[in-house]
């Protein structure tokens, strides 16, 4: 069986588009995103890429997209002797 060029273009288009929302679908639940962040302590997103870039904020890359896991956030967060605002869902 022979399949023509653009026939098989698509295919290979819509396998690859598939296996990128799984893997875009894999998030952990306490993933965050910078505004999620500076909603939950109460900042602006100016001032969270301040801490990450000057006093090591804990922050990782995923799929090319800045992530933040609210527990590492919170233990740097407390760590520098800053109070904790009241817990909300983000």
């Amino acid at each position: 069986m022979l399949i023509d060029e653009a026939k098989l273009e698509d295919l290979m288009c819509r396998a690859l588009r598939k296996v990128l929302d799984e893997r875009q679908m894999v998030v952990s639940a306490d993933a965050l995103s910078k505004d999620q962040v500076a909603k939950l302590l109460g900042l602006s997103t100016r001032t969270i890429t301040t801490y990450i870039k000057r006093e090591g904020m804990p922050h990782t890359y995923r799929l090319g997209r800045l992530e933040f896991q609210r527990d590492e956030v919170l233990a740097w967060w407390r760590g520098r002797g800053r109070p904790v605002p009241e817990l909300k869902a983000v």
